[in-house]
């Protein structure tokens, strides 16, 4: 119980990590649902796609993710990370969105292309930004926290977005999950406490 109780101390004490866990929380229900489990219909129906066409989505995000990794890799020490992690975010979660909309097997792959390298930059500069606030002690605690805060709702996000794909389709169940996962981003980059982290 005392390390649940330094853990969440850290969180009062710095409340952009806090804030961070919660959104990652919110829009794992609205972004990860879609991703992952309505990305196969979407191919199918939207696209006329096969599982070559899925598998090409896949491997463009891996694709994305590694060149993000790359080039972040270079510096020597990330600043601005508030901006570095809500940017790429936004960007992530207004390419999933477009994926949902009609335009077609091209763009949907410059999306995926786009989400791969944005998830790496936003997770890097969220990971470099707890190690260099969070004193060692509190580290480990706070990284359960947060696994347990992002990750906690994720198969509610399936279950919502296969049913919602089932009843609408999943062109719009992507368009929603986007735009919602945007503007809660928006809200919380809104806050002094997040714009702060540097």
């Amino acid at each position: 119980m005392d390390d649940i109780r330094a853990g969440m101390r850290t969180l009062v004490e710095m409340p952009w990590i806090g804030l961070t866990i919660a959104v990652a929380g919110i829009t794992n229900i609205t972004l990860a649902g879609p991703i992952e489990s309505a990305m196969p219909l979407l191919v199918k129906e939207n696209l006329n796609g096969d599982v070559g066409v899925l598998g090409m989505i896949g491997s463009l995000t891996a694709a994305g993710s590694v060149g993000a990794a790359v080039i972040l890799g270079t510096r020597a020490r990330l600043r601005h990370r508030a901006r570095l992690i809500y940017g790429p975010w936004i960007a992530l979660v207004l390419a999933a969105s477009a994926m949902g909309l009609p335009i077609g097997v091209a763009g949907v792959a410059l999306a995926a292309l786009v989400i791969g390298a944005c998830e790496t930059a936003l997770g890097l500069a969220w990971t470099s930004a707890l190690q260099d606030h969070v004193p060692a002690d509190r580290l480990g605690r706070v990284y359960s926290l947060d696994a347990l805060g992002s990750y906690l709702l994720i198969p509610v996000g399936y279950l919502v977005a296969g049913i919602a794909s089932d009843s609408l389709g999943p062109g719009p169940v992507f368009v929603a999950g986007g735009l919602v996962s945007a503007i809660v981003l928006a809200a919380a980059f809104s806050l002094r406490q997040v714009r702060s982290l540097d």
